[in-house]
């Protein structure tokens, strides 16, 4: 009887580690599932920048920082010019290419805790953290000459040159919300 005992044990406790392998498997899969929800929330599809809800979520982060340290933060509001032309004249599948790739030079200029977000249509966004309007003014100066520079192929030797306007506002001390930054950014585009 006691074979039998140890037997059906052993039997239970095989089962209990089948069914906590699965749980930990399930769980694990779920975890990951919903980081990977939690991005794709937060990116736009099309350019693969962050959306402008996790622009949001990210001014808030440094607003409240800048609050507690007084250390500044600059915005960058970004704008395709002509973009509505661009779309008119060589279609949608053109302007996507030109988001896509504008999506990209400004990517490629900012540091690794700096914000990169379209913002809607063909307005972007950067938030740089610790950063002055000064040193604010010299990025959007090199991302405005970067992207004169660029030219979008549209095959049979036709090229497109695209630019862009931009408008740089910094943290003030005594401003009540981050949107106020986003708002004299807005003015100065």
């Amino acid at each position: 009887m006691n074979a039998g005992l140890l037997s059906s044990l052993a039997v239970i406790a095989g089962e209990f580690l089948v069914i906590l392998s699965s749980f930990a498997t399930i769980w694990m899969a779920s975890d990951e599932l919903q980081h990977e929800l939690s991005e794709i929330a937060r990116v736009d599809p099309l350019t693969g920048a962050y959306n402008r809800r996790a622009f949001d979520e990210a001014c808030e982060i440094e607003f409240s920082r800048s609050l507690r340290s007084g250390s500044a933060f600059t915005i960058i509001m970004c704008d395709l010019d002509h973009f509505k032309k661009v779309n008119d004249q060589y279609g949608h599948h053109v302007g996507d290419q030109v988001l896509k790739r504008f999506a990209d030079i400004l990517r490629g200029r900012v540091r690794k805790h700096d914000v990169v977000a379209r913002f809607g249509g063909e307005e972007f966004v950067l938030l740089l953290p610790n950063n002055n309007t000064e040193q604010g003014m010299h990025v959007a100066e090199q991302l405005k000459a970067k992207t004169a520079a660029t030219q979008i192929e549209l095959g049979r030797d036709i090229d497109l040159a695209i630019s862009a306007s931009f408008g740089v506002a910094q943290y003030c001390i005594g401003d009540r919300e981050w949107s106020a930054v986003l708002h004299r950014a807005d003015n100065a585009l």
